[in-house]
């Protein structure tokens, strides 16, 4: 399997020669030492494995957070001498640069001083400055929101919950109005019974709920660009708002399939229609104005046709139609379109395109997808909840609306909740499954169907939810001290003593702090045979 040594083999660390090889062989080797399918194995592995900024974000306050865990704080040892402690040393000693590589004292003290980032202060991301501006005013908006952040989330909410109430309330009466006139049906008949305040009331939840489904799916986008923590803790406070159980009861009681194929709108109150009737070029106008006008093709008269035209024609296209059908497209119109799990058509399309639905209600049906997914991705304990909630049933209607979006976002919420339901659930939804297959990227180690090692997800699902809330707590504490100060305006993180001194407390040990009253007051510190009095060693032997 593997290619003998050449040359090239000391070079890289092998053993031997290829002397005595070459005389066995009685050829000399050429190429590589590794064999082509491991390179290909490992070229393969490097176009498919990337390292995203969220998860180098994330890795890195992780190393962080076990430092400060152990009592090492490197931004604060950046800054030793600036505390009580250096002030008294000699200035040969004080300017000496810490860093890698550096023996000598520095002489631009003060313009290293300037150019090293103190701790807390934003970095440079990025060199350019359109980007990096950006990045700048979402650090800021978050900076100034975050003590107000989950009242703003809150507050979305209940709107939504408002429109779900609507739509619970709403008469099955006016459903069936509206789902009698097919797709391309005339609105004047459609709201023929329903008054202009009814309407308005829909018009107005329909617009509600698409600015407050494009602000949420805004916030959690650019807080994540800015940092993978800010989108940890804004869907963290989604979920504890009861976001997935909101949105999953306003699925189940209203019909997506219904609800994106109802126009809520009147032409003749339209704002466009209000201007073109108070404009001074109105469609009135316009067509006296062509009346009067003739062209030249209005005299040349119709072409002589060559055949006698079938007059039976008509009338045995309708016969060739089954009772059913023409009694179908005489009053409902046409049917509205539908699709399968797979995507293919169950019905024969319109002939006609389709230009009778609701645009506010499909974006704002992909954006509450969208978010959800957002807040279910990779994370066991919440696709749990997922599964726990029963949403298969209720997301199973998205699926029929042939809309690639909604379709999407549907199957990847199935995707995700795929490995924590039983084989009975799997066996009954192979096409849901083969769906998946069929439009979601596949991962490079994409397990989700197998489940190897669900039991142990399932386990260690509760406690990393845990412990990212901790770190995304603890970052918080650290990166806006000034917010999330205590109550007489100091910040909490630092009122926490280090690991060595919690532990010497811990044990029995009052000598931290007379340790450091010591200190400040520029006493001698115990040494020497003068540990025998200042330690508490009672239950030592």
């Amino acid at each position: 399997m593997y290619p003998p040594l050449d040359d090239s083999s000391n070079r890289i660390g092998g053993r031997g020669t290829t002397e005595r090889q070459d005389v066995l062989v009685g050829k000399r080797w050429e190429g590589s030492d590794v064999p082509a399918s491991i390179i290909e194995a490992g070229r393969l592995f490097s176009t498919h494995v990337k390292k995203t900024r969220a998860m180098q974000q994330l890795w890195e306050e992780r190393e962080n957070f076990m430092k400060y865990d152990r009592g090492w704080n490197p931004d604060q040892a950046r800054w030793t001498f600036e505390t009580p402690f250096g002030a008294d040393l000699p200035e040969e000693i004080s300017q000496l640069d810490l860093s890698e590589g550096s023996h000598q004292p520095s002489s631009k003290t003060s313009d290293d001083d300037a150019n090293r980032s103190k701790p807390n202060e934003p970095m440079k991301e990025t060199d350019d400055p359109d980007i990096q501006r950006r990045l700048d005013a979402v650090e800021a908006f978050y900076a100034q929101t975050l003590a107000h952040l989950q009242s703003i989330t809150i507050v979305f909410l209940k709107i939504i919950l408002t429109n779900v109430s609507a739509v619970v309330n709403q008469s099955n009466s006016q459903n069936s109005q509206s789902m009698s006139h097919g797709v391309n049906g005339n609105s004047a008949e459609l709201f023929a019974d329903t008054s202009i305040d009814e309407l308005d009331n829909i018009r107005l939840r329909e617009i509600t709920s698409k600015a407050v489904s494009g602000a949420l799916l805004l916030l959690v986008k650019w807080f994540k660009r800015s940092h993978i923590l800010k989108f940890e803790y804004m869907t963290q406070l989604l979920l504890d708002s009861n976001y997935l159980p909101l949105i999953l009861k306003m699925f189940a009681h209203q019909d997506v399939d219904q609800a994106v194929a109802q126009k809520n709108d009147r032409d003749d109150l339209s704002f466009f229609h209000f201007c073109r009737e108070h404009s001074d070029h109105s469609a009135e106008a316009e067509e006296q104005t062509g009346g009067d006008t003739e062209s030249e093709d209005e005299a040349v008269p119709p072409p002589i046709s060559r055949n006698r035209p079938n007059l039976n024609a008509g009338s045995k296209s309708v016969q060739d139609l089954s009772l059913e059908e023409s009694i179908t497209e005489t009053i409902d119109g046409p049917a509205r379109p539908e699709v399968d799990e797979l995507g293919y058509p169950t019905a024969p399309l319109p002939k006609e395109p389709i230009t009778v639905f609701s645009f506010r209600n499909f974006f704002s049906a992909i954006n509450y997808l969208h978010i959800m997914q957002k807040i279910t991705r990779n994370k066991a304990h919440r696709c749990l909840l997922l599964v726990q909630y029963k949403s298969s049933t209720i997301l199973r209607k998205g699926l029929k609306i042939p809309d690639p979006h909604l379709r999407f976002y549907t199957l990847k919420l199935f995707k995700s909740q795929v490995p924590y339901c039983g084989r009975k659930w799997r066996q009954s939804n192979m096409r849901v499954i083969t769906a998946i297959y069929l439009y979601c990227r596949p991962e490079l180690r994409d397990d989700w169907l197998a489940g190897s090692d669900v039991d142990a997800e399932v386990e260690e699902a509760l406690p990393l939810e845990q412990a990212l809330r901790g770190l995304t707590h603890w970052w918080h504490l650290r990166q806006y001290k000034d917010i999330m100060g205590g109550p007489d305006g100091t910040s909490i993180i630092d009122e926490e003593r280090d690991f060595f001194v919690r532990e010497l407390e811990s044990m029995g040990w009052g000598f931290a702090e007379d340790m450091a009253e010591d200190a400040d007051m520029g006493n001698q510190m115990v040494n020497g045979t003068e540990w025998d009095g200042g330690l508490q060693t009672d239950g030592w032997s």
